[in-house]
């Protein structure tokens, strides 16, 4: 599950779970336990952002 703001227009998953959404939310079945997967939005202006992760991530 993720999620974006109100200017986040689509939410892309990579990794062990692949999956993309139009929209502010993206639901997908869980991968294996321990399983990376990286998250990717687009807003409304084309721009692309990385998930906030507490280590690194934002506006790309």
């Amino acid at each position: 599950m993720a999620a974006g703001s109100r200017e986040v227009a689509g939410i892309t998953a990579t990794g062990a779970v692949r999956a993309e959404a139009n929209g502010r939310s993206l639901a997908a079945p869980a991968g294996p336990e321990g399983a990376v997967v990286s998250l990717a939005g687009r807003l409304a202006s084309g721009a692309r952002i990385t998930a906030l992760d507490g280590a690194s991530g934002g506006r790309d």
